[in-house]
């Protein structure tokens, strides 16, 4: 039962996540900050036991069949949501180790204009894609 705490904290963030990427059209300025978003909502979730703090609220709604939510219960909880909160940073980290190279790529979108920011993101694109090349002496 704990699992389906975990997962109902977890899963509309991921959710959300997903669906940028979803949509139809891709929209890389939402990149960088949605990854972000995504992993503050995951740590919050993992640093503030919002998964214990759930249970022990409806725990009086399954207590006549599994009684009082005991010591052990609520130690192997935090356990599990420490360890798979960390594992969902951790991938989070993996399938986006540079979130605003992909954000970078908006200067390709005609519809995307402002001239001081396309230099920031031209830099960005230059110096990952092109950084080896432009340092050698």
């Amino acid at each position: 039962m704990q699992v389906l705490y975990l997962l109902s904290a977890v899963l509309p963030h991921l959710t959300i996540l997903s669906l940028i990427f979803q949509g139809g059209k891709l929209n890389f300025a939402q990149v960088s900050t949605s990854v972000a978003c995504c992993n503050n909502d995951i740590t919050s979730i993992r640093d503030d036991q919002v998964v214990i703090a759930e249970l022990e609220g409806d725990w009086h709604r399954f207590a006549d069949e599994l009684g009082e939510l005991s010591d052990r219960d609520r130690d192997s909880t935090k356990r599990m949501t420490v360890a798979y909160c960390n594992s969902l940073l951790e991938n989070l980290k993996d399938r986006f180790p540079e979130p605003e190279v992909v954000s970078a790529f908006i200067i390709f979108d005609p519809s995307y204009c402002p001239e001081k920011r396309k230099e920031r993101e031209i830099r960005i694109l230059i110096d990952r894609l092109f950084g080896d090349l432009l340092d050698v002496p």
